[in-house]
């Protein structure tokens, strides 16, 4: 390419990224926006209770495949609560027991009740009826993709918004002042200021997706973990009916593709 139409496709480059970051002020709006997301996202706390707390731990050394290992897991974890069982037997029927005295009832009770109400009636009967199921501790894939909130609805709005300031002039320069007819003119015109609009739209579409959701993966992962990323996504019950082929990576990708 001659140096003169080297040095006209460098101008028309750097032209077009002035119009939205700099005349439109994209670069200004982003800015303030990620500051937006970082205060939002440094304000939210793990909010998780004793119950909670017992459940992440129980999930934890379990997840994984329903194997004949899990299975004598689960067994062996039932067992922390014979003396419990029979203590509370005792109480009921007026009958003495001698280690009661020993047993923990506000340590030993809590972790029964979890146990047995989220783990053998809730995770396991969905994990023996679903073929190739994991167990998935997914408080942090449930926050990732608001099942408890309305983050999605928030962030869409603000994609929109900003999308909108930020790249409304950026086909309408070109009407002011007659410039439209010299630029179809000259050559290369047309197409490679084009091709640079396009480029500057994208890497703004880029760093708006990036900071819609970057901040709640950074804050998920410090506070919950994304474990067993590369599980079927058929393992939340929320996701039942997704095929068994794709992983809870693969639709945490998609869900970034389509804010994106």
């Amino acid at each position: 390419m001659p140096y003169c139409l080297t040095n006209g496709v460098q101008f028309i480059l750097g032209q077009e990224w002035k119009k939205p970051y700099i005349l439109c002020s994209a670069a200004l709006m982003l800015t303030l926006f990620a500051e937006y997301q970082t205060i939002e996202t440094v304000k939210e706390e793990k909010i998780i209770d004793e119950q909670g707390a017992i459940y992440e731990n129980y999930m934890k050394q379990l997840e994984g495949p329903y194997t004949q290992h899990t299975y004598e897991s689960l067994k062996e974890m039932q067992q922390e609560f014979i003396p419990l069982r029979k203590a509370m037997y005792a109480a009921q029927h007026n009958i003495q027991y001698e280690g009661a005295d020993g047993i923990r009832f506000d340590i030993l009770l809590p972790k029964m009740n979890v146990f047995e109400q989220k783990i053998l009636c809730g995770v396991l009967p969905y994990i023996e009826e679903t073929p190739n199921a994991y167990f998935v501790y997914e408080t942090g894939w449930e926050r990732m993709f608001s099942f408890r909130g309305n983050s999605d609805l928030k962030n869409t709005l603000w994609v929109g918004l900003l999308s909108s300031l930020c790249f409304a002039g950026l086909f309408a320069f070109e009407k002011k002042g007659g410039i439209q007819r010299i630029i179809m003119a000259a050559p290369l015109g047309r197409r490679h200021t084009l091709k640079c609009k396009l480029i500057v739209s994208s890497v703004g579409a880029v760093c708006i997706c990036l900071l819609s959701w970057l901040p709640r993966l950074v804050y998920v992962i410090q506070y919950y973990g994304l474990p067993q990323s590369f599980a079927p996504a058929m393992s939340l019950q929320k996701f039942q009916t997704v095929p068994v082929w794709i992983p809870l990576i693969g639709v945490l990708l998609y869900s970034l593709l389509g804010v994106w």
